[in-house]
C-alpha cells in the first residue's frame, strides 16, 4: 500500500443531465460495484443545483429574496405526477428526480425546493402532515432565512394558495380545513414568530 491518499477523485460524469461535466468528488461519496462508478444521490444534487442557481441567484441577494426566487421558481417550473421514491428523510432522491425532469408529487416539488435552499446555506427542514389514521397526506417544508423559521409549500394548489412563509397558527389552520386533520402535530418542529 502506498502511504499516498487521493481526497478527491475526477470523474467523467456520464449519466443523463450531467453528460460531459467532470467532477472533483469526495472518496467517501463513491461506491463502485462491477466496474461501475456510483456517486451518492447528494452530490449529483448539488451539481444540478449549481446549474439552475447560477441562473437564478447572485450573492448581492438577501437570504429572503434567494428563498422567494428559489419557491417560484420550482412552484413554476414543475408538472405534476403523483409519484415520488424517497421519503421525508432521503429527500435527495426526490430532489434529484425533480430537478431532472422536472415532475412529480408534493414530496418531488418540497425536496426541489429544498435542495436548492440548502445549497444556497439556507437551512430547512420537512413538514408531514397526516390524516386522521396516521397516514402522510402532505409534505411541505419550513425554512430559516435569519429572522425564523417559516412554513413554505412550493406545492401548486388547485386554488391557487400559496404556503410561503405562514405562521405556525397560519399553516395549523389551513391543514385543519385542508386535509381533515384537526390536530397538527408541530411540537416536534421549531416555532415560528407570531407574525
Amino acid at each position: 500500500k502506498s502511504d499516498c491518499f487521493f481526497r478527491f477523485l475526477p470523474i467523467l460524469v456520464k449519466d443523463e443531465g450531467f453528460r460531459g461535466i467532470i467532477l472533483q468528488i469526495k472518496l467517501e461519496d463513491v461506491q463502485i460495484n462491477d466496474n461501475e462508478v456510483y456517486v451518492q444521490s447528494g452530490v449529483k444534487n448539488g451539481v444540478l443545483a449549481k446549474k439552475i442557481l447560477d441562473d437564478l441567484i447572485d450573492d448581492s441577494m438577501t437570504n429572503q429574496e434567494k428563498l422567494k426566487k428559489i419557491y417560484y421558481y420550482v412552484r413554476n417550473c414543475y408538472t405534476y405526477v403523483a409519484t415520488h421514491e424517497g421519503n421525508i428523510d432521503d429527500y435527495y432522491v426526490d430532489a434529484y428526480n425533480g430537478l431532472k425532469t422536472k415532475r412529480g408529487d408534493c414530496y418531488v416539488v418540497n425536496a426541489m425546493a429544498r435542495i436548492l435552499l440548502d445549497n444556497c446555506g439556507i437551512e430547512t427542514i420537512g413538514v408531514i402532515i397526516r390524516d386522521g389514521n396516521d397516514t402522510i397526506d402532505h409534505i411541505s417544508f419550513m425554512a430559516d432565512t435569519g429572522d425564523g423559521w417559516y412554513h413554505y409549500c412550493a406545492f401548486k394548489k388547485k386554488s391557487g394558495l400559496e404556503i410561503y412563509k405562514w405562521t405556525d397558527s397560519q399553516f395549523v389552520a389551513h391543514c385543519a380545513s385542508s386535509y381533515h386533520n384537526s390536530n397538527v402535530d408541530l411540537s416536534s418542529y421549531p416555532d415560528t414568530p407570531n407574525k
